[in-house]
Protein backbone atom coordinates (compact mmCIF):
# COMPACT_ATOMS: atom_id res chain seq x y z
CA UNK A 1 0.00 0.00 0.00
CA UNK A 2 2.96 2.66 0.79
CA UNK A 3 4.24 2.02 -2.76
CA UNK A 4 0.93 2.45 -4.12
CA UNK A 5 0.48 5.63 -1.95
CA UNK A 6 3.64 6.96 -2.99
CA UNK A 7 2.60 6.19 -7.25
CA UNK A 8 -0.48 8.39 -6.26
CA UNK A 9 1.02 11.26 -4.56
CA UNK A 10 3.65 11.36 -7.21
CA UNK A 11 0.60 11.71 -9.73
CA UNK A 12 -1.37 13.84 -7.50
CA UNK A 13 1.66 16.19 -6.60
CA UNK A 14 2.17 16.94 -10.45
CA UNK A 15 -1.45 17.40 -10.32
CA UNK A 16 -1.33 19.96 -7.78
CA UNK A 17 1.07 22.05 -9.61
CA UNK A 18 -1.49 22.44 -12.02
CA UNK A 19 -3.77 23.48 -9.90
CA UNK A 20 -1.23 26.37 -8.55
CA UNK A 21 -2.33 28.97 -10.90
CA UNK A 22 -5.89 28.69 -8.78
CA UNK A 23 -3.70 29.24 -5.38
CA UNK A 24 -2.06 32.09 -6.39
CA UNK A 25 -5.50 33.88 -7.38
CA UNK A 26 -7.36 32.68 -4.98
CA UNK A 27 -5.46 32.80 -1.40
CA UNK A 28 -6.77 33.16 1.49
CA UNK A 29 -5.15 33.98 5.00
CA UNK A 30 -5.58 30.39 5.94
CA UNK A 31 -3.85 28.74 2.73
CA UNK A 32 -0.51 29.00 4.10
CA UNK A 33 -1.44 26.35 6.28
CA UNK A 34 -2.38 23.81 3.73
CA UNK A 35 -0.74 21.00 2.63
CA UNK A 36 -1.67 19.37 -0.15
CA UNK A 37 -1.79 17.04 -1.76
CA UNK A 38 -2.51 14.40 0.87
CA UNK A 39 -2.61 11.16 1.29
CA UNK A 40 -4.91 8.98 3.87
CA UNK A 41 -3.33 5.49 3.90
CA UNK A 42 -6.47 4.26 5.99
CA UNK A 43 -8.60 5.49 3.44
CA UNK A 44 -6.29 4.66 0.60
CA UNK A 45 -7.30 8.04 -0.99
CA UNK A 46 -5.18 11.15 -2.21
CA UNK A 47 -6.90 14.76 -1.89
CA UNK A 48 -5.89 17.75 -3.24
CA UNK A 49 -7.49 21.34 -3.84
CA UNK A 50 -7.21 24.97 -4.78
CA UNK A 51 -9.84 27.78 -4.37
CA UNK A 52 -11.74 29.58 -2.46
CA UNK A 53 -14.79 29.22 -0.21
CA UNK A 54 -17.33 31.75 0.09
CA UNK A 55 -19.61 30.38 3.40
CA UNK A 56 -16.74 28.74 5.52
CA UNK A 57 -18.90 29.37 8.79
CA UNK A 58 -21.61 27.74 7.69
CA UNK A 59 -19.78 24.54 6.47
CA UNK A 60 -18.05 24.50 9.31
CA UNK A 61 -21.27 24.28 11.07
CA UNK A 62 -22.73 21.79 9.23
CA UNK A 63 -19.49 19.94 9.44
CA UNK A 64 -19.70 20.20 13.23
CA UNK A 65 -16.73 21.94 13.71
CA UNK A 66 -16.05 24.83 16.36
CA UNK A 67 -14.92 28.17 15.22
CA UNK A 68 -11.24 27.35 17.36
CA UNK A 69 -10.86 24.33 14.85
CA UNK A 70 -11.89 26.76 11.91
CA UNK A 71 -8.78 28.95 12.61
CA UNK A 72 -6.39 26.36 12.16
CA UNK A 73 -7.90 25.08 8.47
CA UNK A 74 -7.29 26.38 5.54
CA UNK A 75 -10.28 26.22 2.77
CA UNK A 76 -8.47 22.39 0.89
CA UNK A 77 -8.87 21.24 4.47
CA UNK A 78 -12.77 22.15 4.17
CA UNK A 79 -13.21 20.74 0.92
CA UNK A 80 -11.44 17.54 2.14
CA UNK A 81 -14.12 17.46 5.05
CA UNK A 82 -16.84 17.73 3.39
CA UNK A 83 -15.67 15.20 1.08
CA UNK A 84 -14.71 13.08 3.99
CA UNK A 85 -18.55 13.37 5.62
CA UNK A 86 -20.98 13.93 2.45
CA UNK A 87 -18.32 12.13 -0.68
CA UNK A 88 -19.70 13.08 -4.04
CA UNK A 89 -22.40 15.17 -2.35
CA UNK A 90 -20.11 17.18 -1.20
CA UNK A 91 -20.07 19.50 -4.47
CA UNK A 92 -23.87 20.69 -3.36
CA UNK A 93 -22.35 21.76 0.38
CA UNK A 94 -19.48 24.38 -1.02
CA UNK A 95 -19.89 27.46 -2.38
CA UNK A 96 -17.30 30.10 -3.65
CA UNK A 97 -14.64 28.99 -6.70
CA UNK A 98 -12.81 25.97 -5.82
CA UNK A 99 -12.35 22.62 -7.60
CA UNK A 100 -10.92 19.97 -6.01
CA UNK A 101 -9.71 16.45 -6.76
CA UNK A 102 -9.68 12.72 -4.77
CA UNK A 103 -7.95 9.56 -6.17
CA UNK A 104 -9.21 6.60 -4.77
CA UNK A 105 -5.64 4.24 -4.98
CA UNK A 106 -8.08 1.04 -4.12
CA UNK A 107 -10.72 1.58 -6.83
CA UNK A 108 -8.53 3.47 -9.04
CA UNK A 109 -11.15 6.27 -9.22
CA UNK A 110 -10.86 9.75 -9.45
CA UNK A 111 -13.37 11.92 -8.73
CA UNK A 112 -13.32 15.93 -9.46
CA UNK A 113 -15.78 18.53 -8.37
CA UNK A 114 -15.89 22.55 -9.35
CA UNK A 115 -17.49 25.02 -8.33
CA UNK A 116 -20.51 25.29 -10.66
CA UNK A 117 -21.19 29.37 -10.91
CA UNK A 118 -16.86 29.91 -10.11
CA UNK A 119 -15.30 31.80 -12.72
CA UNK A 120 -12.35 29.04 -12.68
CA UNK A 121 -12.39 26.78 -15.67
CA UNK A 122 -11.22 23.15 -15.54
CA UNK A 123 -8.87 21.86 -18.54
CA UNK A 124 -8.57 18.62 -19.05
CA UNK A 125 -6.95 15.66 -21.18
CA UNK A 126 -7.07 12.32 -21.79
CA UNK A 127 -4.74 10.19 -23.15
CA UNK A 128 -4.62 5.81 -22.99
CA UNK A 129 -3.28 5.63 -19.76
CA UNK A 130 -3.07 9.06 -18.35
CA UNK A 131 -5.94 11.75 -17.48
CA UNK A 132 -4.32 15.63 -17.08
CA UNK A 133 -6.33 18.62 -15.35
CA UNK A 134 -5.95 22.33 -14.36
CA UNK A 135 -7.41 25.31 -14.32
CA UNK A 136 -5.37 26.81 -17.05
CA UNK A 137 -4.57 25.56 -20.28
CA UNK A 138 -0.83 27.38 -20.09
CA UNK A 139 -0.82 24.52 -16.74
CA UNK A 140 -1.23 21.58 -19.00
CA UNK A 141 0.75 22.55 -21.94
CA UNK A 142 4.02 22.88 -19.78
CA UNK A 143 3.46 19.06 -18.80
CA UNK A 144 5.04 16.31 -21.23
CA UNK A 145 3.00 14.69 -23.29
CA UNK A 146 0.67 17.12 -24.08
CA UNK A 147 -0.26 17.97 -27.46
CA UNK A 148 0.51 21.77 -28.25
CA UNK A 149 -1.31 21.71 -32.05
CA UNK A 150 -3.86 24.00 -32.91
CA UNK A 151 -7.18 22.74 -32.85
CA UNK A 152 -8.19 23.85 -36.62
CA UNK A 153 -12.01 23.01 -36.66
CA UNK A 154 -12.54 25.18 -33.18
CA UNK A 155 -10.46 28.23 -34.51
CA UNK A 156 -12.61 28.20 -38.04
CA UNK A 157 -15.87 28.26 -35.28
CA UNK A 158 -14.54 31.53 -33.45
CA UNK A 159 -13.67 33.06 -36.53
CA UNK A 160 -16.63 32.53 -38.51
CA UNK A 161 -19.14 33.12 -35.76
CA UNK A 162 -20.25 28.92 -35.57
CA UNK A 163 -21.91 27.34 -32.04
CA UNK A 164 -19.72 24.90 -30.73
CA UNK A 165 -20.46 21.94 -27.62
CA UNK A 166 -18.29 24.33 -25.22
CA UNK A 167 -16.10 21.70 -24.55
CA UNK A 168 -13.52 22.60 -27.44
CA UNK A 169 -10.36 24.60 -26.63
CA UNK A 170 -8.21 25.75 -29.24
CA UNK A 171 -5.66 23.02 -28.82
CA UNK A 172 -6.65 19.52 -29.60
CA UNK A 173 -7.17 17.14 -27.54
CA UNK A 174 -8.09 19.56 -24.79
CA UNK A 175 -11.77 20.22 -23.32
CA UNK A 176 -13.01 21.81 -20.29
Amino acid sequence: LMQVCSVAMDFLTTLARVLESLHATAATPESSLEDLPRADANTGQVFTAAGRLDHSDDLCDALGLSHTDRALLADGDLMERAWQKWGQESVCHLKGDWSFAVWDMRTRRLFIGQAAYGVTSLFYHAAPGAFYFATGIKALLALPGIPKRPDLLRIGQILGCWPSDNTQTGYEGIRR
